[in-house]
């Protein structure tokens, strides 16, 4: 019956959640889904609606063709098949039910499965009572086949994507369709990932209760010219909303009956979208606050909707795309700034005077240079400066001098200049360029920071080539009250306090290892600073010390870490398992104390590390670790492989994603295996 089993379970088991949460007035509750991983192949769909009563269970859920939902359009469903769709993907799946009855709440445990009679049957396995604290609803669990769990998940986004009120999507991700809409109506929208293009025509969509069906062109116009409007629209992927019961369904709900009525709501709601989208062009235009705002707005559509459009005025004014230059060179003054982002006081400027083009568009900014204009003139860069600051969207300034009288009339007559919104230059204050430190520079700070950097980098300056980016450190008073720890400069190379030569890349490692700031400071101003400041050799040797008798340094010298949980599982697992380390029972059983005694060997590790990095730095022989093996350690992995066997298997579940549920469902069977 079903050409894509995988896809309309999705969408009518969903629905039917869906449709129990509104039954129960809950419409803004999001149901779940529960995706499949290696500790449980299996999909489940949960909802908290009334729940499945065995009176319901009996004379509609099992029933082919029986529904409760055909006497009102509030709901998705209606046919009586949805329920039972599962049968056709597997021979079987449960159904977990919570209902309030008379005598108290109740969960029921059903299995429905294929029987001789090929038909289907369902059977209650387990009854209970349960606690009024626990919510009445539906749980659907189908068993997933191998290499079926992203088909269900693309179905899934293709089912829900337009809901108002998504399903919450455990144990995975769903990439949910979040693009921005580029122009809407009344009942229909056009995403701006979907705009149209010569070589990607979108494709069109009808959205009926939330749920997509694509749109059969041919059919819709079967016999039957479309105008030239109308073929333009359905090739913009255009998304047409529609209510339950507007259009019909094919029983199966896989896609559009196409009978005579259903034709004709799709060919009035294009109409009406080809209505709406001229008014709201033209509306826009019509309300801009300038004509280079209009032409802005109408320089959105005019690409791709050209053929549904016809141009509008501003205010009687044409609108064009681009500022041309003067016919005479002598009448007016282009000038041309481009911001350059990768350095924040870099600015390009044409160096033609004449032959520049001003592009109308929302990432420039136009500007007119009332300061004295002359044909070698050019505006002063720290206004053009203070533009860039304050508009962090625009990459292109165009600035217009007007040379006389003739020049200003012929760009008021062409482009009605004075409705541009043109901002004057005489207005800009001016944001003088930063300063950069240089090591070869003197200066009232003594220390510079010189390794707390992100990167070394080359930074070109009046003095000549350094090779590493100064910051200025703010003076808090006089350096003797101050502390930090420096390395002295002198002839633009760095000192430790020996006397030894060390590089700046050194100096940055070091920094890094020991998650310190080191100054650079003038060798003629050591001596001016206070107790408080340590040299970084000392500094380092200090932290050495410290290391070499460390006892966590000190047992992992002897033993290594052969059989940590992070090193055997990986990093991913181990962080998702320390966050709910808490959540483990009995903390003396095997995965509590294999647990702690991990912890200890990745202690002893990071600073064993930061020993060998020290040391490597400053050129000492460097410690060697003796013990290839941890035997205490690599008898947990064996007690706790033994005690919990689904252990073995998580390392193959990244495949799936979700680590963080993977590992909260195996401490909930750690917690029951050891109870």
């Amino acid at each position: 019956m079903y050409s894509d089993p995988i896809a309309i379970i999705c969408q009518e088991i969903l629905s039917n959640c869906r449709d129990a949460h509104r039954e129960v007035g809950k419409d803004d509750v999001p149901c779940i889904v529960k995706l499949p991983t290696k500790l449980d192949e299996t999909i489940h769909f949960v909802d908290f609606g009334p729940g499945i009563t065995p009176d319901r269970m009996e004379n509609v859920f099992i029933l082919y063709g029986n529904s409760t939902k055909r006497d009102g359009n509030e709901q998705t469903g209606g046919f009586g098949l949805g329920a039972k769709t599962p049968f056709s993907y597997t021979d079987s799946f449960s159904i977990t039910t919570i209902t309030e009855d008379e005598d108290g709440r109740h969960k029921r445990e059903y299995i429905a499965y294929i029987d001789d009679s090929q038909i289907g049957a369902m059977s209650l396995v387990k009854t209970e009572e349960v606690d009024k604290s626990v919510s009445t609803g539906t749980t659907i669990s189908v068993p997933v086949k191998q290499n079926d769990r992203r088909a269900f998940i693309a179905n899934i986004k293709r089912t829900a994507d337009y809901w108002d009120v998504r399903p919450i999507i455990k144990r995975g991700e769903v990439d949910w369709h979040n693009e921005k809409i580029a122009f809407q109506g009344t009942n229909w929208f056009i995403t701006e990932g979907e705009r149209y293009s010569y070589y990607n025509r979108g494709e069109p969509k009808a959205i009926i209760d939330g749920i997509q069906y694509r749109l059969n062109y041919s059919s819709i116009y079967n016999g039957s010219e479309p105008s030239n409007e109308e073929r333009t629209l359905m090739q913009r992927g255009v998304r047409f909303k529609f209510k339950t019961g507007e259009l019909d369904i094919t029983a199966n709900r896989e896609d559009l009956d196409y009978q005579p009525g259903t034709i004709k709501v799709i060919q009035e709601r294009v109409k009406e979208a080809i209505e709406e989208l001229r008014e709201k062009v033209n509306e826009a235009v019509k309300n801009s606050t300038s004509l280079w705002d209009a032409i802005i707005e109408w320089e959105k559509v005019s690409y791709s909707y050209s053929q549904l459009l016809v141009q509008p005025k501003w205010n009687g004014h044409k609108l064009f795309s681009s500022i041309n230059p003067p016919s005479h060179p002598h009448d007016a003054n282009i000038k041309m700034w481009v911001y350059n982002r990768e350095d924040s006081n870099s600015f390009k400027i044409s160096r033609r005077k004449w032959g520049k083009r001003i592009e109308i568009d929302p990432k420039w900014m136009l500007i007119e240079d009332d300061t004295g204009v002359s044909d070698t003139s050019r505006p002063h860069p720290d206004r053009i400066r203070t533009l860039f600051i304050q508009n962090q969207n625009i990459s292109t300034v165009g600035v217009v001098g007007f040379l006389n009288q003739a020049g200003r009339q012929h760009y008021e007559d062409k482009y009605a200049f004075s409705h541009l919104d043109a901002t004057k230059l005489s207005t800009i204050i001016k944001t003088r360029k930063p300063k950069v430190a240089s090591t070869s520079s003197g200066g009232k700070t003594v220390a510079r920071k010189i390794a707390n950097l992100k990167k070394l980098e080359s930074r070109r300056s009046q003095r000549g080539w350094s090779d590493y980016v100064h910051e200025w450190v703010p003076e808090t008073g006089k350096t003797t009250q101050c502390d930090g720890i420096y390395v002295k400069i002198y002839c633009n190379e760095c000192y430790l306090s020996d006397g030894t030569k060390i590089t700046k890349d050194k100096i940055y490692k070091l920094a890094q290892a020991l998650k310190i700031e080191v100054y650079g400071v003038l060798s003629r101003t050591v001596k001016k600073l206070g107790p408080k400041w340590v040299n970084l050799l000392d500094h380092v040797n200090a932290e050495l010390a410290k290391l070499e008798k460390d006892t966590d340094i000190i047992a992992y010298l002897k033993v290594g870490d052969k059989g940590a949980i992070d090193k055997w599982l990986g990093d991913d697992y181990w962080a998702a398992l320390l966050k709910i380390e808490s959540k483990v029972g009995d903390k003396t059983k095997a995965l509590g104390a294999w647990i702690e005694a991990t912890k200890k060997s990745i202690a002893g590790r990071e600073k064993f590390g930061q020993l060998v990095e020290l040391q490597r730095y400053l050129s000492k022989p460097m410690t060697k670790l003796d013990g290839k093996k941890n035997d205490r350690l690599e008898g947990m992995k064996t007690a706790a492989c033994v005690a919990y066997p689904l252990l073995k298997v998580i390392k193959d579940a990244y495949v799936y994603g979700g680590k963080d549920e993977i590992i909260e469902e195996f401490v909930s069977y750690v917690n029951m295996k050891d109870s």
